[in-house]
């Protein structure tokens, strides 16, 4: 067996999922994608589902990569993103 689907089959619990994408530098999307992400999100899901063996549900979600930059309001310490998702500080904070 390659090594590389051992340590996929050793990582990856099969029966609770603990795989998650992440659409990064989403203030560079347009306003309407930014706004509403879901069809970007069914996207990405739909591709992982037919290429990947990553058991379901897929789950994914919206970040931004230099939230400093656009200036999103920061609400109990989470960025607020303009879909109104929120994303942690310290997630895309580099110390």
């Amino acid at each position: 067996m390659p090594y590389g689907i051992n340590t996929f089959q050793r990582i990856v619990d099969e029966n609770r999922p603990n795989v998650v994408f992440v659409l990064t530098h989403f203030a560079s999307e347009s306003r309407s994608v930014t706004q509403n992400p879901q069809e970007k999100i069914n996207q990405l899901k739909k591709a992982t589902e037919k290429h990947t063996t990553v058991p379901r549900p897929t789950v994914v979600s919206v970040a931004e990569n230099q939230v400093r930059n656009h200036e999103f309001p920061i609400v109990n310490g989470y960025f607020q993103l303009p879909n109104g998702s929120f994303v942690p500080q310290t997630f895309m904070t580099k110390k």
